[in-house]
């Protein structure tokens, strides 16, 4: 995804608590039709983002439980990385069932 090192930069300028993270079901994606996405809503601005997608290695049994109506609960550890310039950042998320 081009600009999603940016976006997290820009994240990182926002508390926690005013992050919201969440996952939706991407079937129609043309690369895997287990495809999740990874939204991250800014609260106080009501504006949600796409930063990225579950891995595969998780996401074909993510996707089989979310098909199932099961909802798949997603929790901001944190944004890590950046600490150089040759290193990227990632959103570090946690999931309960």
């Amino acid at each position: 995804m081009d600009g999603r090192q940016q976006l997290l930069e820009y994240l990182k300028g926002f508390a926690p608590e005013d992050l919201r993270v969440s996952f939706r079901r991407e079937p129609d994606n043309q690369y895997d039709t287990n495809a999740i996405q990874i939204l991250v809503m800014i609260k106080s601005l009501r504006k949600y983002t796409v930063i990225g997608y579950v891995p595969r290695t998780v996401s074909e049994q993510m996707a089989a439980v979310m098909d199932k109506g099961i909802k798949v609960n997603a929790g901001l550890l944190g944004i890590i990385g950046g600490y150089s310039c040759k290193e990227n950042m990632g959103l570090l998320v946690s999931m309960a069932i």
